[in-house]
């Protein structure tokens, strides 16, 4: 059968009682790789939130199918039952990630369009992005200058 592991800094403690044979409470973790190696699916059911939306982008780079709440992909580029498979409240949630345990072809299918989908945000792509960026400043600020000791005379 299929076990849940619950990882994420602090669980409160109406989520540490649902441990379990089958309910694993890992709390903070060094690296979520390992568990996203092991795991058919991510369910991320975030209600409020702020900052980046690191978790999916790790799971789509681990190749990992994403059922996400709408403030959890907010801010991402995605596409409802292409990238990821959006739910609010558990009963979505658990309908989601049965339908995946399911359904194996669209799992492989949100793990593959997840996995473009990334592309755009490896260290790699940042890193040119931000050389790029440099770059245009820099061609920018030194047109100026030009100009500036232009106009001296």
């Amino acid at each position: 059968g299929a076990r849940l592991l619950i990882v994420g800094r602090n669980p409160p403690l109406h989520v540490r009682a649902l441990a379990s044979n089958d309910v694993v409470i890992e709390g903070d973790v060094a690296s979520v790789r390992p568990y996203l190696d092991r795991a058919f699916a991510t369910a991320i059911p975030l209600r409020v939130g702020s900052g980046t939306r690191i978790k999916i982008l790790e799971a789509w780079a681990a190749g990992v199918p994403v059922v996400a709440s709408r403030i959890a992909a907010e801010g991402l580029p995605h596409s409802d039952g292409v990238d990821l498979i959006l739910a609010e409240g558990p009963a979505e949630f658990a309908r989601a990630l049965v339908r995946l345990w399911r359904d194996r072809r669209l799992a492989d299918q949100l793990a593959r369009q997840g996995a473009r989908t990334v592309e755009p945000f490896t260290v790699e792509k940042i890193g040119e992005a931000v050389e790029r960026d440099y770059r245009e400043l820099l061609a920018i600020q030194g047109r100026q200058t030009q100009r500036m000791d232009e106009n001296k005379f």
